[in-house]
């Protein structure tokens, strides 16, 4: 520090260190950086399904541990959600495989499409919206789903789920995420 003291024997660095949340500061900078990165590759793709993978970096460069895109699909005499693309964990080989699911129901994914709010999950192994045998095979505890909307925000075309850890015992605040 500024009196010649070593910085490693000060607690707030241990704590820094090893401490389960990133400083908010700290957060701001990873999301610029990860947007900055890669916004413009996933905002230019050709196609949706180049798209997601580019999107999902732009998270997990961001520092989340993981997550997932699922797409609504128009289908006669039902519509539909299914997961298409994820990352980190299991989500990719575990959540997504065992993700489709009819919008006229009550599990997670029907709820984030038809809510304009982040919708949050503190767990999801025994949440009764969310496919329990899923997050469990998955490692799946916290996540926030957000619906995404197109350009003229009248149509919802997926859902975002962003793995936020394990936050079963802390308050989450959607504007805070």
């Amino acid at each position: 520090d500024r009196l010649g003291r070593s910085v490693i024997t000060n607690w707030s660095v241990s704590e820094t260190l090893l401490a389960d949340d990133i400083p908010r500061r700290s957060e701001l900078f990873l999301g610029f950086d990860a947007l900055a990165g890669h916004l413009t590759s996933a905002a230019s793709a050709s196609s949706v399904q180049k798209a997601i993978p580019l999107a999902l970096r732009i998270l997990e460069h961001a520092g989340f541990p993981g997550g997932m895109i699922s797409l609504v699909f128009k289908e006669k005499p039902d519509d539909w959600i299914r997961a298409i693309d994820g990352f980190g964990g299991k989500w990719k080989t575990e959540i997504v495989k065992r993700t489709s699911r009819a919008l006229q129901g009550n599990d997670i994914l029907a709820h984030a499409v038809r809510q304009p709010d982040p919708v949050i999950v503190r767990d999801a192994q025994t949440d009764p919206r969310c496919n329990t045998e899923a997050a469990v095979a998955g490692g799946v505890r916290s996540f926030v789903a957000l619906r995404l909307m197109d350009e003229t925000h009248r149509y919802v075309l997926g859902v975002l789920q962003v793995d936020v850890g394990d936050k079963r015992r802390r308050r989450l605040n959607p504007e805070t995420l």
